[in-house]
């Protein structure tokens, strides 16, 4: 059973590895940074729920 999850494990990296992606779009700099979003969701989310517990 054990060659049988190796195997399939094998083909799906090859269909994997065969497949093209579209190139990622350019980055730009005028918004904020991930760690910035995530900190405002953050706040924004124990700020409105934190006093349920």
């Amino acid at each position: 059973m054990i060659a049988a999850d190796a195997v399939s494990f094998l083909l799906a990296a090859a269909f994997f590895a065969r497949m093209s992606l579209p190139d990622l779009p350019p980055r730009t700099d005028d918004g904020p940074p991930t760690l910035g979003e995530l900190r405002e969701g953050r706040s924004y989310f124990t700020s409105s729920h934190g006093s349920g517990r």
